[in-house]
């Protein structure tokens, strides 16, 4: 079902305009409009150019809570304590409200008494990363046993620290193997690379340097003042980290320990920071409209105008409240905003066993305001197709139950609609005499899907099943054709709908198909031959000249692109394509008979292979069996039927060209 909705304006002085959206305006779900483009071209509209106030403190408020160990939750544990809240919140329990003021001065007072923590903690933070760097630096080379500040000394001796990757480590022992003038110290190995350093007298390093290259050895600057071999580096630079990282766990200790009491009043903060810098956000969808004031003075005013989309019911209470409690705020709500030009967006909501295939709607595409909301069209058509196609009692129970319990479980969507087409399955089972493949234990209250056969004039013996289907999926596609034309009267475009081939001359054409087919093959005597004719003839002519009917009811011009002989060539050829998609479509529906049939064709092929044809099954194997039936089978057939929903159904009367309904303000509880 698609909520009506109501284009709601705001109107008030720009002073107003943080209080009118913290008080009221954020208590209630609006998909806001750019104001400014609303009302482009006036000269007296301006946007909004202030900066938002917020966001700095939100952050600093964030910060400060960081400094907090303990609270800094698992993401295991937020999800709980996020389930937790919105638990309490669905029940109705308030939540403890501070101003605006009061969240900025708790940040303010505790960024004071944490100033000399802050900058001990960022200057310790500072100086560990620069340890972590030099620590990573130097590692590499612990195998090497000189010390780093007396190498630096030499004189006649130059030294590169330096990789070679694994790739090429061999590469490198041969051929650097009669380099004479150079000596490789190999230090350290890592899972890509070989550490180390190469030694070479001074007067040779510029053509070491060149053999090197070659040789793929990349050099590593090393920079340190301390003293020592680079293992005994590591090890005082480990110990200053260590260090370090006590002093920033006691700071951190500290900082818990100061902030204790105002842990509660610091989250509350955060949380109300977070909501006013969303709501300043308004800004950028709100105008500034400036007006002269008569008198002496001529000076200027200046109102803010925001406006955008809500539910009815709550734009009626938004409207009561500004009226009931403010005096100089002006509130306009449209109830009809279609009859305006206005271009709603949608929102859709269906309750219990429907609204699991609203993902299945929104997947092919959300409808216009204007449209019909398929949701419960499809779970009807969805359930009742699978259930025929997998008509299996035991099996529509497990689907039954094991959906039921994920949808309860995890409220998954999928789960859901797997549970009621289960419940369909079920129905069909029964009808079938189908009891996990099994047909002899249950009675059948209708018939065997393999074993019913039919005779019909022209085609002879048919599987009653297959039949069932195409007439099934017949009466369907006149059903559609009537919601179509029901759809276009609703978008007020009757017009549109009468001389197409989904419309009210399709329909006359088809039912006419659909009647003298279903006449001749049972055996009964058909209408007259004239008749026959006006009912066939008539409305594939007055499909064929659609565009210009329709011009000429419309009072439009009616005209013809091309020469009347071209003309009459591709109404033709749209013609024939017409009659063949009708004919497509309804051998489409042939499937569902289809696949009732190979289901019980696929029990038969487990009974075989487990052994139950002849008396030795194995019970394992048979429920192995019936699990690989249920899922294989049952993936395919909801794929099936839901590509009969999108293309048999949905390309009747559907376009799903809407825009969400998306609100900026979300619906809150204040105590």
């Amino acid at each position: 079902m698609i909520e009506k909705m109501a284009y709601v304006s705001v109107i008030g002085p720009k002073s107003r305009f943080d209080d009118i959206t913290d008080k009221y305006l954020a208590d209630y779900e609006i998909h806001l409009e750019n104001a400014v483009l609303q009302l482009e071209g006036n000269e007296h509209i301006s946007p909004f150019a202030d900066q938002n106030p917020y966001t700095d403190l939100h952050s600093r408020a964030e910060e400060i809570e960081g400094l907090i160990p303990h609270a800094q939750l698992s993401a295991k544990q937020a999800k709980k304590a996020a389930k937790k809240a919105a638990k309490a919140a669905k029940k109705g329990a308030p939540a403890k409200y501070i101003s605006p003021d009061e969240a900025c001065g708790i940040v303010i007072e505790l960024e004071g008494k944490l100033k000399e923590s802050v900058e001990k903690t960022g200057k310790l933070t500072e100086k560990k990363k620069q340890l972590e760097e030099e620590l990573a630096q130097t590692a590499h080379f612990k195998g090497l046993n000189y010390k780093l500040d007396e190498l630096k000394n030499f004189d006649f001796v130059a030294l590169r620290f330096g990789r070679i990757p694994k790739s090429g480590w061999n590469y490198f022992l041969e051929n650097n193997e009669g380099e004479e003038a150079g000596l490789f110290n190999e230090c350290t190995t890592d899972a890509a690379y070989v550490w180390g350093v190469y030694f070479a007298p001074v007067n040779e390093i510029t053509r070491i340097d060149s053999v090197l290259t070659s040789l793929r050895f990349e050099t590593v600057e090393v920079e340190t003042k301390r003293k020592g071999t680079p293992a005994q580096i590591c090890a005082e630079i480990e110990a200053e980290l260590a260090q370090i990282e006590k002093e920033l766990e006691d700071l951190g200790k500290e900082s818990e320990k100061l902030l204790a009491e105002k842990k509660e009043d610091l989250s509350l903060a955060i949380e109300k920071l977070k909501e006013l810098e969303h709501n300043f956000d308004a800004r950028k969808y709100a105008a500034c409209i400036t007006e002269k004031i008569d008198g002496l003075s001529g000076g200027q005013e200046t109102f803010f105008l925001i406006c955008g989309w809500m539910r009815v019911k709550e734009a009626g209470k938004l409207s009561e409240r500004l009226e009931k409690e403010t005096e100089d705020i002006i509130c306009f709500v449209n109830e009809n905003p279609a009859d305006a030009g206005l271009n709603p967006p949608t929102s859709i909501k269906n309750r219990g066993i429907f609204k699991p295939y609203e993902m299945y709607v929104k997947m092919y595409g959300l409808p216009a305001y204007d449209e019909f909301d398929p949701t419960i069209l499809i779970s009807v058509l969805y359930s009742f197709m699978f259930g025929a196609m997998f008509g299996d009692l035991g099996h529509g129970l497990v689907l039954l139950i094991g959906g039921a319990v994920l949808y309860f479980w995890k409220r998954s969507q999928l789960a859901g609609i797997i549970s009621l087409a289960g419940v369909f399955s079920c129905i069909f089972g029964l009808l079938f005499g189908s009891f996990f493949g099994f047909e002899d234990l249950i009675p059948t209250l209708w018939l065997k899907p393999r074993e019913a056969m039919s005779t019909l004039n022209f085609v002879g013996r048919i599987n009653t099943v297959f039949a069932l289907a195409v007439v099934f999926g017949m009466f369907l596609m006149l059903v559609l054709m009537v919601i179509n034309v029901l759809s276009h009267i609703k978008q007020k475009k009757f017009v549109d709908s009468i001389f197409t081939s989904n419309g009210i001359a399709g329909f006359v054409f088809y039912g006419s198909i659909v009647l003298i087919v279903l006449l001749y093959m049972t055996g009964h005597s058909l209408p007259p031959t004239g008749l026959i004719l006006v009912m066939v003839i008539v409305p594939l002519l007055l499909i064929a000249m659609n565009e210009f009917l329709t011009n000429v009811i419309k009072g439009h011009k009616p005209y013809i692109e091309t020469s009347v002989g071209m003309y009459c060539v591709e109404s033709f050829f749209d013609l024939f394509e017409t009659c063949l998609t009708y004919f497509s479509n309804s051998l489409s529906y042939v499937r569902i008979g289809a696949f009732a049939v190979s289901h019980a064709a696929m029990m038969e092929v487990v009974f075989s292979l487990t052994g139950f044809d002849d008396g030795t099954g194995s019970i394992i194997g048979l429920i192995f069996g019936n699990l690989f039936v249920i899922g294989f089978e049952g993936l395919i057939v909801g794929i099936q039927v839901l590509r009969l929903q999108y293309y048999e159904v949905f390309s009747k009367f559907y376009k799903g060209d809407g825009r969400t309904f998306t609100p900026f303000f979300k619906k809150r509880r204040n105590s």
